[in-house]
């Protein structure tokens, strides 16, 4: 059997199939930005939340950008990802992916390669 994909938060009925962290601890920072591209099976939405906060708390959480194409959602996921990246001074930790949580067909189409 597959293993599931995290559920989303705040209750959200949506299924993560790509989750990044990143890390800042440079200059006395220890924070952490978690990206998540989920999908809501009952409205056939995919949506991008944003989860931020001191390392080793859960954080504050933000829904970044939502639509029926996961192309247009991974765009907002990049343009969240290369702020943080390099502008805010994170670094990359950690890349999970669940493609079968996806609609069928775009299994494949969702961000392939990991930011270094």
């Amino acid at each position: 059997m597959k293993e599931r994909g995290p559920r989303a938060n705040e209750g959200q009925e949506g299924r993560v199939i790509q989750r990044m962290r990143l890390e800042n601890t440079n200059d006395r920072h220890y924070k952490f930005y978690q990206v998540d591209i989920c999908y809501n099976e009952p409205s056939d939405m995919y949506y991008v939340e944003a989860t931020w906060g001191p390392i080793g708390t859960s954080g504050r959480y933000q829904v970044k950008g939502q639509g029926k194409d996961l192309g247009n959602v991974v765009d907002n996921m990049d343009r969240v990802l290369v702020q943080k990246l390099f502008k805010r001074g994170y670094s990359m930790t950690d890349v999970k992916r669940w493609p079968h949580e996806a609609r069928k067909g775009d299994e494949g189409c969702f961000v392939d390669e990991d930011w270094d």
